[in-house]
Order: structure tokens, then C-alpha cells, then sequence
């Protein structure tokens, strides 16, 4: 389905949007902004686990948890 707009902008030109294409422009742009923030609270993650265990810990823990001891 193939839904356009048309709007006047102030320059009384006639623009033409398509709806699907707007639509997954919006989509892959709130994709990559949710891909961003968890990036983001990952690295938090990483950064709070060095805090707290040192990096002696840190190793020794994601050892264990990826070998699920």
C-alpha cells in the first residue's frame, strides 16, 4: 500500500512524502538509538563490575559465568 502526502510548504511548493518509507526511516532510527543505549549501559555494567571486583575479579567472574560454574 502506497500511501503519499502532500503538503504546501511556505513556498507554496508541493512536497510529496511516502508514509512507508518515513515509517522505516523512524523505525531503523529507534533501532539504532536503542542498539546505543544498551551499548551504553553495558559498558556501565563493565565499568561498575572493574569498580567494585577489580579487574582480577571482573576475569575470574566472567570465566565462571560463561562457564557456568
Amino acid at each position: 500500500m502506497n500511501t503519499n502526502i502532500k503538503a504546501n510548504t511556505y513556498e507554496g511548493i508541493k512536497e510529496t512524502a511516502n508514509i512507508q518509507d518515513e515509517t522505516s526511516k523512524t523505525a531503523i532510527k529507534i533501532g539504532i538509538t536503542m542498539a546505543a543505549v544498551a551499548g551504553l549501559w553495558g559498558f556501565a555494567c563493565l565499568i561498575g563490575g572493574l569498580a567494585t571486583a577489580g579487574i582480577i575479579g571482573t576475569v575470574t567472574g566472567y570465566i565462571r559465568a560463561v562457564a557456568g560454574i
